[in-house]
């Protein structure tokens, strides 16, 4: 008997021939990116402002860490982070290339925060718009407890300053 996740994969999966048939309706292409308009924008500064390290240095500093300190992460450390992760790495001929990669350049994943322990930021839920570098805020509060739970009870996410979102 075929299991859900075969037939899943039966019907959605990539068919060479299928797609010979049909052109691309370049007019419909949708946006690259996903913006909320509405929502109160935070800026977020030019990322690459840290201080530099080598490859070298960084790999011989590099060390686990099980105990976490209940410090407020900086604006510009998370801005840093979503560059790092997500953003805009370099801009050539009209074209954007981000610092994580993507089949075809379509980057299909959305980066969201929820925030608890950010100075300059409001506990909530944001989306990070690449495009401006700024992060979109969607509803405030704090949602420690709910993201816990979407995570099948990792506490660790009611004491962390910032939790990246991946859709």
């Amino acid at each position: 008997m075929e299991g859900i996740g075969d037939r899943f994969q039966r019907e959605t999966k990539y068919q060479r021939e299928a797609s010979r048939s049909r052109m691309l309706e370049w007019s419909k292409k949708p946006s690259v990116y996903k913006t909320y308009p509405e929502a109160r924008k935070f800026n977020l500064g030019d990322p690459r402002q840290l201080k530099t390290l080598s490859l070298l240095e960084a790999i011989a500093k590099r060390k686990s860490v099980r105990h976490f300190t209940d410090e407020k992460l900086t604006l510009h450390q998370v801005s840093f982070l979503l560059w790092a992760s997500t953003g805009i790495g370099r801009r050539e001929r009209g074209h954007e290339f981000r610092t994580a990669p993507s089949a075809g350049a379509l980057y299909p994943i959305e980066t969201y925060l929820c925030v608890d322990g950010v100075d300059e930021l409001p506990a909530g839920i944001y989306h990070y718009a690449v495009k401006e570098h700024q992060l979109e805020e969607l509803k405030q509060g704090q949602f420690g407890h709910e993201v816990t739970m979407a995570t099948g009870g990792q506490k660790m996410c009611l004491a962390a300053p910032v939790i990246f979102i991946w859709t």
